[in-house]
């Protein structure tokens, strides 16, 4: 009995060795793979992913539900478009909603604005058939606004949790995430200044001609196409601006100075028909003061020289009715000099050619009709070769003169001349240079 005894005490005590030695060996073997674990969760934080902003390389560029091929299409993105990378998986990079993406939500899931219901899925058009893009869970917030296509939906934006994929390869680091909201910021600003331009231009062009101010639409016009060099269609819009608003000024300047010019043409007509009107009766009163000192005098009519009382634009228009045999007259070498000032002080506030000097003074010509006669007297500072005759009163409009048509081979014809306002030296009638006359 004392021998089973010790027997048993013996096997006890091996046990509890045994079992002591178990327990170490353990918590070695535990100590001993601490440090792999440690080690392990450090890398995972040293590889933790950094937000970016994301700019994509090519046109149609799909944007998925999914971080796989099969996945849904989302949307598709166009070269140089913006997005917020917030994660990678495999060959794609986890992507913030765009901006303006909407989301759905089926009405009866939704009470004074608190979900109601576990895993109420969040769609992208208001359709069961549209890809899950989130899920809501009970108690969860939304504000939207009722979907107008379908009333059973209500329309959100997506949740915070919502994540889209496009392919890694179409995409190319662009700045810190912060950029895309500087872009925004931007992008909002060249808007306004080009709607601003646009509205300035369209005020300013309702305008009578005098009052039309535009420096302040050009100006922000040329804003937009120098401080927004990453805006390629805003500027190309600003372009197209400035050309609109630069045929629009130039077909209000020439409507203003049609209506100038007939204006001007009915004035000269209505001086002429009043000095006409004054001649006829300058002549009758002289008629009668011949007939009495004809009576009083008793003296031929031919000796009392009355002539050098008539005035200048009597005696001018006397001229006029003389017969007047055609003939070449030479152009005076003075008008080649008058003509280069009058281009040289054009230059002082244009640029261009001589012929885009004569293009100019054409929007702004006189036109005029009548019958050209040469102006054959022998005065200093005549304002032109040519006399332009009313062929109904007979009676001198305008002065002429042309170092750019043959005015010569028109002499003794009606022509319809288009000239440039020249000064007339203080004679009696204004002076033109013939641009062109039919």
């Amino acid at each position: 009995m004392s021998i089973n005894i010790y027997f048993r005490q013996a096997v006890l005590v091996g046990l509890s060795s045994f079992c002591t030695l178990g327990v170490s060996t353990l918590s070695a073997e535990e100590a001993s793979n601490t440090p792999s674990v440690v080690t392990e969760a450090t890398t995972s934080q040293t590889v933790e992913f950094k937000e970016f902003t994301g700019r994509v390389t090519r046109n149609r560029v799909r944007l998925r539900s999914g971080s796989s091929l099969e996945s849904k299409v989302v949307q598709e993105m166009g070269r140089d478009d913006l997005l917020i990378v917030q994660g990678e998986q495999d060959d794609f990079y986890e992507i913030a909603p765009p901006a303006g993406t909407h989301a759905y939500v089926f009405r009866t899931f939704v009470l004074d604005g608190i979900v109601e219901g576990d895993r109420v899925n969040v769609r992208l058009k208001p359709e069961l058939e549209s890809p899950v893009i989130a899920q809501l869970n009970t108690g969860d917030r939304v504000e939207g606004s009722i979907c107008t296509d379908n009333k059973k939906w209500l329309e959100i934006t997506p949740p915070e949790s919502t994540r889209f994929y496009i392919a890694k390869e179409y995409v190319e680091y662009a700045g810190g995430p912060d950029l895309l909201a500087k872009m925004a910021k931007r992008e909002r600003e060249v808007q306004d200044t080009l709607n601003s331009a646009f509205l300035i231009s369209q005020t300013e062009l309702q305008k009578p001609f005098p009052d039309i101010n535009l420096e302040r639409a050009k100006a922000s016009f040329e804003k937009v196409i120098a401080d927004y060099p990453e805006f390629t269609e805003q500027i190309a819009k600003a372009e197209e601006g400035l050309n609109i608003v630069d045929q629009a000024y130039l077909q209000k300047k020439i409507a203003h100075l049609e209506v100038r010019a007939r204006k001007n043409t009915d004035s000269w007509n209505t001086e002429n028909q009043n000095l006409s009107e004054q001649l006829g009766q300058y002549k009758e009163n002289l008629a009668k003061l011949e007939e009495r000192l004809r009576e009083e005098s008793g003296l031929p009519i031919s000796l009392v020289n009355l002539d050098k009382d008539l005035p200048d634009a009597a005696k001018e228009n006397e001229r006029s009715k003389e017969t007047i045999v055609p003939q070449k007259i030479l152009v005076d070498a003075s008008w080649g000099q008058q003509e280069e000032e009058q281009y040289q002080n054009w230059l002082e506030d244009h640029q261009g050619t001589r012929e885009e000097f004569y293009s100019f003074e054409q929007i702004e010509a006189t036109r005029l009709t009548g019958i050209i006669k040469p102006y054959t007297r022998n005065v200093k500072n005549k304002p032109g070769d040519y006399v332009l005759v009313d062929e109904k009163r007979h009676m001198p409009i305008a002065y002429l003169y042309s170092t750019r048509m043959p005015l010569e081979q028109a002499v003794g014809k009606t022509v319809q001349i288009v000239g440039a306002r020249r000064p007339n030296n203080h004679f009696a009638y204004p002076a033109y240079h013939v641009i062109s006359f039919q």
